[in-house]
């Protein structure tokens, strides 16, 4: 006889938290139930076995956030010049700095942008 496990026990089989676990099945579909008992789910272990997570951002209507090759988001921008992500953010509202451009909703800097703020900030 096959085992199933409920949610959480198949989270903790995967070493996700109930929530991620959640997560994955309601939002990145990446895993479906093998069976319902009421409201509660099941698997088996062999489709436990087969999931893997899905922690792609996604943006509007599950298009992909994915930034240019070689650009900066604002937290790896600010992790870049030692600024924490708000105030990088308060900068880029106050206008001391400017993104070089959106993608999917995300604002993207070039390195070279980057070097300038930096340059000008310790002047």
């Amino acid at each position: 006889m096959t085992r199933l496990y409920s949610t959480r026990e198949a989270a903790a089989y995967k070493g996700l938290s109930v929530p991620q676990f959640e997560y994955q099945r309601r939002v990145k579909r990446a895993i479906i139930p093998d069976g319902r008992m009421g409201r509660a789910h099941y698997y088996r272990r062999e489709t436990l076995d087969a999931f893997t997570p899905r922690w792609d951002r996604t943006g509007h209507r599950g298009h992909p956030r994915a930034l240019p090759a070689g650009m900066y988001s604002v937290r790896q921008a600010a992790y870049y010049l030692g600024y924490t992500y708000n105030t990088l953010r308060t900068y880029v509202g106050t206008g001391r700095i400017v993104p070089d451009g959106k993608a999917g909703g995300l604002l993207w800097f070039r390195r070279a942008t980057l070097d300038a703020f930096k340059r000008r900030s310790t002047q």
